[in-house]
């Protein structure tokens, strides 16, 4: 062996090139980069090269491919800093000479070292005429211990094959003794059945100059090692014999090594092969696929052939390419691994569009980067995921249908087009209980059956379900036990009990078959239809129980005096009894469903709705009042709120309205009756006690006119009591004449220039005194208001007869019966009324405005801010005693006209 080797490393700063350079038979060149090899090799003669894989990025792989290019039996040994064994699968498969695990537990860099100088050695020893081993032995002049130090098995033959020099380590591994081997041919000391391929490695020297050969081995206690022979043609120095010399080197590790990895191989092919999904190796940099399997083929509907070379984008839909490129790069970039399951598709050869889950991986082999990518076809999950979400929404349906029939019908249907069962359909228990009837079937199902029946009780396997409770699936249903009709076209069926209300029945043909998930899907599904009907069959309790309490109740109102009417939050009727049907003058079907304001305008108008709209607001009962023009009558209401509307109770006032108005005037009577007297009492009772202090005085005369006084006062008690009893008062009536009882009252008064003209002598029933009282305050009336000139003081015309009979002794009382002429005086005419029905009482004075026509009648009306305002009351309160209706108008010459009809006229 030569003292010195060539070696050539390529790599960074290690404790290998350090160590080499210790090793006195080593001379290391250390390049820092691939690109520096070629022109290296060129320059330096080289025994071996020596790469460092680390995880600067550095491709030992391509350099190997590189060094093989150029020199194929140069030994090339990687040192391995990364424990990649995909590395060492990788290097050993492109026969690298040595591989050494730098981060084995077992490393020690003075070993990695010797096992290069041996790769250098043995390399030298194979290149044919690469050197002479020296002059001891006759035919290659090498001497015996010169191959000693080598840790492989070193040889050489002589020209007829036989064994001519071996080292210490093939004794050791043949386990034979030094001088045994004398005169073995190699083809001795393997098994049989490799001779011939060792014979003719052998002339393949001779031929060739070199040749190598992995044959077993076989030892003196029968095992046999794999080992990897090389040999090369040396020429003698002295012109002998040519002969061979040989290294051997044990490959057991390697073939393990290379059997693990082909193992890892075949379980990764396998591994892809039969994946369930679809798998893709993708080129990371340029993005083409390098390998897939058959579920990729299966999954996009084309051969696989087809797919690889394809780019990965090509995958997807034309319209997102750009996006899945987008994506495809970033998990790049990103490295590791991700998965990602929402809109993902790819597109099948027919263009369909299928959704995936896609889960990827970033990894890196030799110097390439790949994308492993497993697709998962999602289609069925995501139909499962559209389907509940159907039957979510489909659940708010089922408690929205309002009866037992709308939700089974939706039922139905929703078997039909969501879980595409058309041959379905619901039966529900009868009242009695003993029969399960149809209620909804499909149309297909209807179609298929000549007549969809019912089960009586015990009938079918459909009450063997109802009673047991249980969901059950039927194969070959004619044939069950029990079945209804052994003949029926149904092959599979399915029936799922509804509770106590009934059973959901769904079928296939022949060609179609149900599935347990088609199964697990409908019992979603009935489990909501139960649901649903026992929400509607309490809220049909609910409603039975609402209908006979609404009877009741109905009943109750259809007994009460009151009116009654309901009203829901938006103001519309909802329920009104008899009594305000009557009371409001409108039908039931005239006021239902409609806005109350808007059926019975007159009851916003009459009464308002105020008291309405503050009991709905403040949820407080409130009570009110109000005349209803259209009965011409009072009512009162009760209005009681509630969350929902109101409720309204109301009743006909208007005889406690009209005793409360009697009281009310009674009432007011009674509070003007004390200043009636005073005021009526004050003349004749002052008359009374001047003439009888006269005649105290000794006037004898007197006595008569203190009497007259008296017998006024006595009439003013008795007008004065008509005032206070009005309609309920007693009168005695006789004839009298309008014209003779007119006169005496306007000859009671000082009527100054003012004239009476009688018009009429008009005979009419009453008594004298009340029919005087009622044309004195009519007179009255006129003298004080008719005029403002020539007017007598209000204090005048109160005058009695007697003080006119004193104010002008001597005259007569018929004195007054003709008026005075004056042409600026006051007319008051009497007369008869045209129709003959009554009298009139006018004048020519300046009137009473059209607007208090109204007003002059009440009690405490008046002008003078003096007066009581009583005058025209008891002349109201007169004409109703006697039952005659009074009015006023203008009178014909622009006075003030009185008319008094209803007056009792007797017959001539």
């Amino acid at each position: 062996m030569s003292d010195h080797y060539h070696t050539l490393y390529v790599g960074g700063e290690s404790p290998i090139p350090r160590a080499l350079g210790a090793d006195a038979a080593l001379d290391p060149v250390r390049v820092t980069s691939a690109d520096q090899l070629p022109e290296t090799l060129e320059r330096t003669p080289t025994s071996c090269v020596v790469a460092t894989a680390d995880r600067s990025g550095g491709d030992v792989v391509t350099l190997l491919d590189a060094v093989r290019d150029r020199s194929p039996a140069l030994p090339f040994v990687v040192l391995d800093e990364t424990a990649d064994p995909e590395l060492a699968a990788a290097v050993l498969a492109r026969e690298a000479t040595d591989y050494v695990d730098t981060r084995a537990e077992t490393y020690r860099p003075e070993l990695a070292v010797r096992r290069i100088e041996t790769a250098a050695a043995r390399y030298r020893a194979e290149r044919p005429g690469a050197g002479r081993l020296g002059a001891t032995h006759p035919e290659i002049g090498a001497t015996d211990d010169s191959a000693d130090p080598c840790p492989d098995v070193f040889f050489t033959l002589d020209a007829s094959g036989e064994l001519l020099q071996w080292n210490e380590r093939a004794s050791d591994v043949l386990g034979y003794g030094e001088a045994e081997l004398a005169g073995y041919h190699p083809a001795d000391l393997i098994p049989p059945d490799h001779a011939d391929r060792v014979v003719d490695a052998i002339e393949r020297v001779r031929s060739q100059g070199s040749a190598r050969i992995e044959v077993p081995l076989r030892t003196t206690d029968g095992r046999e090692l794999p080992y990897e022979f090389s040999g090369a043609l040396l020429e003698p120095a002295d012109g002998g014999s040519a002969a061979i010399a040989g290294i051997g080197r044990d490959v057991t590790r390697r073939r393990r090594r290379a059997t693990q990895l082909a193992a890892s191989r075949e379980k990764y092919r396998r591994l892809v092969e039969t994946a369930p999904d679809a798998v893709f190796i993708v080129d990371a940099e340029t993005g083409r696929i390098l390998d897939t399997n058959e579920a990729a083929a299966e999954l996009l509907g084309k051969p696989q052939t087809e797919i690889v070379g394809m780019h990965q984008t090509e995958l997807h839909p034309a319209s997102e390419r750009e996006r899945y490129r987008q994506l495809f790069e970033s998990h790049v970039d990103a490295g590791g691994a991700s998965r990602v399951d929402d809109g993902f598709y790819v597109v099948r050869d027919d263009g369909r569009e299928i959704p995936v889950e896609i889960s990827a991986g970033v990894t890196e082999i030799g110097d390439r980067t790949l994308n492993q990518a497993v697709f998962r076809d999602v289609t069925a999950r995501k139909q499962r995921e559209e389907t509940l979400e159907a039957l979510r929404e489909v659940t708010r349906d089922l408690m929205a249908a309002g009866t037992r029939a709308e939700i089974c019908g939706l039922a139905v249907e929703t078997a039909q087009n969501v879980l595409g069962l058309p041959i379905s359909g619901i039966h529900l228990l009868d009242d009695g209980g003993t029969e399960l009837r149809p209620v909804a079937i499909a149309d297909a199902a209807e179609r298929l059956f000549d007549d969809i029946p019912s089960f009586e009780e015990g009938e079918g396997l459909i009450w063997e379900v109802y009673r047991e409770g249980s969901p059950r699936l039927y194969e070959d249903v004619g044939d069950q036990t029990g079945a209804y009709n052994p003949e029926t076209p149904v092959q599979t069926e399915m029936i799922l009990p509804l509770g106590d209300h009934g059973v959901f029945m769904a079928g296939s043909t022949e060609s179609e078959r149900l599935t347990e998930s088609k199964l697990n899907l409908a019992k979603i599904l009935t489990a909501n239809i139960h649901t649903a009907l026992d929400r509607a069959e309490r809220e049909r309790q609910i409603e039975r129980q609402r209908d006979e309490l609404q009877a009741e109740l109905e009943e109750v109102f259809e007994r009460i005096d009151d009116g009654f009417f309901a009203l829901d939050d938006e103001w519309r009727v909802t329920y009104v009894n008899e009594r305000a049907e009557r009371l409001l003058g409108a039908s039931e079907r005239e006021l239902r469903d409609r806005v109350v304001w808007q059926a019975v305008p007159e009851l916003r108008s009459s009464v308002g709705d105020e008291a309405f709209r503050r009991a709905a607001e403040t949820q407080r009962q409130t009570t009110d009042e109000a005349f209803f023009e259209p009965l011409d009558a009072w009512l009162e209401f009760h209005v009681y709120p509630s969350e929902t509307g109101l409720s309204v109770y109301f009743r006909d006032v208007s005889e406690r309205k009209r005793r409360e108005q009697r009281l009310e005037q009674q009432n007011a009577r009674l509070e003007s009756f004390a200043s009636m007297v005073a005021h009526e009492f004050r003349n004749p009772l002052s008359i009374a006690q001047i003439y009888l202090q006269a005649a105290r005085d000794g006037d004898e005369s007197a006595f008569d006119d203190v009497a007259e006084a008296l017998d006024r006062m006595e009439e003013m008690i008795d007008v004065l009591l008509i005032m206070t009893r009005g309609g309920e008062s007693v009168v005695d009536p006789e004839t009298v004449s309008l014209g003779e009882v007119a006169s005496q009252a306007w000859s009671d008064l000082s009527v100054g220039a003012s004239r009476l003209e009688i018009a009429s002598d008009l005979r009419v029933r009453a008594e004298r005194h009340h029919l005087r009282h009622l044309l004195s305050n009519l007179f009255q009336n006129a003298l004080e208001h008719g005029d403002t000139e020539n007017r007598p003081a209000a204090d005048d015309v109160h005058r009695t007869r007697s003080d006119a009979v004193r104010r002008t002794p001597g005259d007569s009382e018929d004195a007054v019966e003709t008026a005075p002429t004056d042409a600026d005086g006051l007319t008051v005419r009497v007369g008869e009324l045209a129709d003959s029905e009554g009298f009139y009482v006018e004048d020519d004075g300046s009137g009473i405005p059209e607007g208090e026509r109204e007003s002059v009648f009440e009690a405490g009306y008046t002008t003078d801010a003096n007066g009581i305002g009583l005058g025209l009351t008891f002349i109201a309160q007169l004409a109703e005693t006697y039952g005659w209706e009074h009015s006023l108008a203008e009178g014909t010459d622009g006075g003030a006209r009185f008319e008094f009809r209803g007056v009792d006229v007797p017959s001539e």
